[in-house]
């Protein structure tokens, strides 16, 4: 269903946008916060509000955002990924990859999407399902999906397969050289060489 979002809250959404590219949060988060003022069931703003919570570490008004987004518009990928993203930060995994795997359906060619399927479905211990998430991630963006190596190498380690696991680990530290964990994936790597 079309919307017909008002002239000002359009405006406060292109704005919120803007600055958010612009890494300026807190601007941002005052823009969105009126464009849903002016226009409460405007599900964009509101999903784009929440990503600024996620990103805020706020969580719990992050999925509550979200959740709205989905009552307005059932099927907007962003606010189910998003939604998604929460859960899995809350350790509620089923919940999680019953969303994202709905992200998904709606958008199949996000990266980010299949890399938080694939971690939730490893978290679950659903091995097959998150290789596939994970490998699929890396085909998309192997950029964005980076992380996918580390998931990948848990899941080689796990089968035994310690060459298959260090070369992830090999690949990820390619791309992301300066990772906070660097230092600990090299020593991993490094004795799973071993094995």
């Amino acid at each position: 269903a079309a919307q017909n979002i008002p002239k000002p809250a359009r405006q406060a959404y292109e704005q919120g946008v803007k600055l958010q590219k612009e890494n300026k949060a807190d601007k941002a988060l005052v823009q969105f916060n009126q464009a849903v003022e002016l226009y409460p069931d405007y599900f964009q703003a509101l999903t784009e509000r929440a990503n600024v919570l996620v990103q805020q570490n706020k969580l719990a008004e992050a999925e509550t955002d979200y959740a709205r987004a989905l009552e307005i518009n059932a099927k907007h990928g962003p606010a189910m990924r998003g939604i998604g993203y929460c859960q899995i930060q809350q350790k509620k995994f089923a919940a999680a990859v019953s969303n994202l795997e709905n992200a998904f359906v709606l958008e199949p060619n996000v990266p980010m999407t299949l890399l938080l399927l694939g971690y939730g479905n490893l978290s679950l211990g659903r091995y097959e399902e998150a290789k596939q998430c994970l490998e699929q991630s890396l085909k998309l963006n192997p950029e964005v999906a980076a992380r996918a190596h580390v998931y990948l190498a848990e899941i080689f380690a796990h089968e035994q397969k310690f060459l298959e696991a260090s070369s992830e680990i090999s690949a990820y530290l390619k791309v992301k050289p300066d990772a906070s964990d660097a230092a600990q994936l090299k020593q991993l790597e490094t004795q799973w060489r071993a094995n």
